[in-house]
């Protein structure tokens, strides 16, 4: 209850107008009265002078995972005291969206009830609205007379109105499954505005994340959008992203095709309509120009067709390499989107993240990306009160740092956690060749049957034990990293915040020789 009070709060609160109806969103309100000069006047001769709010949707059907309808030009909800939630939906012709609006009014009231938490008395009334001022309104349940205990009091409403937020911003995530904190299974109100674009205008954006704002969920719940948006088949959404752990990943949720960048340069793809780019910033220019490529791609050949969508997630201040990445100079990543609330990293991680982040920008040489950290750190929030825990270790041989990790391991399994919850990591693929016998003798003396398994199992049953390159945008719940630093000193923070933000609950830094480097420009993070 809570939390649906926090999110009303900051979403609907200053909406409701004592007065009359409020429309909202307004940007979208604007867009489509612009669109079709008489849907105004429509909707506020149909909703009089009731008190409440009337939200606005292109579809509230694929808002809620629904098919959409192509005669609808939009959906209204209105939620006001003294009448039952009414759906509107706006159509060209109500012959073809009879179907479309009862399902949408059914499935609505059912997440309201069985995923909002709503407990009154609810029914949603669908009712179509035809834009021809000549065609009457019509009501899809004219022949049902609801009693008035199914309509909105003024506290009712304000519980159907958290209710709303969170079936609006809830989504199903294996995040959330294994922090068991209700918060991490809800987009931010950033995330839900980019999420909410026209996609019929949004063709091409950049979306630029901090560690931990959910760059890789928001590029997931996108493609969903798509593919119900546009009526396409799995085929037609390309993933692309650079290492094989996080395309292993997305393909498993069975939504795109999923592709490394070194096979999208080197393979033909004729049905793609669409392509999402993940972790930008870590691609290479090495095997060709992969941006022009994807614009080629969702461009089609048939000058008649629609040109598909080309988002690009990225985020500088996870660069792992010093290489060309192939992305348009910054001045160029335009439109552009920023994500800046930490919703993935305990509040002692990102205690730790924040220190390396600055010292980052202080160290970013060119000045238009210096410029656009320090905007993006300068909004950064951890959004949640999910403590967490951070311990740094130095100066120990590798048996020593082996003999720890099998010693934490142990413990945390006595405290129920299972070995899916832990990854291990390390700066290169030679050193996790090096540890690995090591780590897992140590291991065996607690867990015989135990062995590791790299990035590409991350939803297996085992430990994880990989690079910090591989397991680019993945996470566990806990994470060692072992000797946490770069050879090459132009992304030696980078790396170290690559590691750290992979943990979600609790991280070790666990170093061989002391870290000088760390005490001298990281301050605070020991």
């Amino acid at each position: 209850m809570q939390l649906r009070e926090l999110l009303y709060f900051n979403v609907f609160k200053f909406l409701v107008n004592p007065d009359g109806i409020t429309m909202k969103p307004e940007s979208l309100c604007k867009e489509l009265f612009s669109e079709h000069s008489e849907l105004e006047y429509l909707l506020q001769e149909e909703t009089g002078s009731s008190q409440g709010i009337l939200i606005i949707s292109r579809s509230w059907a694929i808002d809620i995972g629904l098919s959409g309808n192509s005669d609808v030009v939009c959906d209204a909800l209105l939620i006001a005291v003294g009448s039952h939630p009414i759906l509107y939906t706006i159509c060209k012709d109500v012959n073809n969206v009879f179907a479309y609006s009862k399902a949408t009014a059914i499935a609505l009231k059912q997440k309201l009830v069985n995923d909002g938490g709503y407990t009154d008395r609810l029914c949603v009334v669908p009712k179509l609205l035809p834009l021809s001022c000549s065609r009457k309104c019509t009501d899809l349940h004219e022949q049902l007379e609801y009693p008035e205990g199914y309509y909105l009091t003024s506290s009712s409403m304000q519980h159907l109105l958290q209710s709303l937020v969170v079936v609006v911003l809830g989504f199903r995530s294996y995040l959330s499954d294994q922090l068991g904190c209700e918060i991490f299974n809800l987009l931010t109100i950033r995330q839900y505005k980019v999420l909410s674009k026209n996609l019929h205008k949004c063709k091409k954006l950049f979306i630029h994340g901090l560690p931990g704002t959910g760059k890789t969920i928001l590029a997931m719940k996108i493609m969903e959008k798509i593919k119900i948006e546009f009526h396409c088949q799995i085929n037609e959404i390309l993933y692309i992203c650079e290492n094989r752990p996080l395309r292993d990943y997305v393909r498993q949720q069975d939504i795109c095709q999923t592709v490394t960048r070194k096979t999208f340069m080197k393979t033909n793809f004729p049905g793609v309509k669409h392509v999402i780019i993940d972790e930008a910033q870590n691609f290479r220019s090495e095997n060709g120009d992969w941006y022009v490529r994807a614009k080629k791609i969702r461009t089609p050949k048939n000058s008649t067709d629609e040109v598909g969508i080309l988002w690009v997630f990225l985020d500088y201040f996870q660069m792992n390499h010093s290489f060309p990445c192939g992305l348009p100079f910054l001045p160029k990543q335009y439109p552009r989107e920023c994500l800046t609330k930490v919703v993935r990293n305990a509040t002692k991680i990102y205690d730790i993240m924040l220190p390396i982040m600055k010292k980052i920008v202080a160290v970013t040489v060119e000045d238009t990306e210096k410029n656009m950290l320090t905007k993006l750190l300068k909004d950064a929030e951890c959004t949640h009160g999910v403590s967490g825990l951070c311990r740094k270790k130095e100066g120990m041989d590798k048996q020593k740092i082996a003999k720890y990790v099998a010693n934490k391991c142990n413990i945390y399994f006595h405290e129920g956690y299972l070995a899916k919850d832990i990854a291990i990591l390390c700066s290169t693929k030679e050193d996790v060749e090096g540890y690995k016998p090591i780590l897992l003798k140590a291991l065996c003396m607690f867990k015989p049957n135990e062995y590791f398994v790299d990035g590409s199992e991350l939803q297996g049953e085992h430990i994880v034990l990989d690079s910090v390159r591989r397991f680019s945008g993945l996470e566990r719940n806990i994470v060692f990293c072992i000797n946490p630093e770069s050879t090459d000193n132009c992304v030696f923070n980078n790396v170290l915040l690559c590691m750290v933000s992979r943990a979600r609950k609790e991280v070790y830094l666990l170093f061989e020789k002391p870290s000088v480097y760390l005490r001298n420009n990281i301050p605070g993070i020991f």
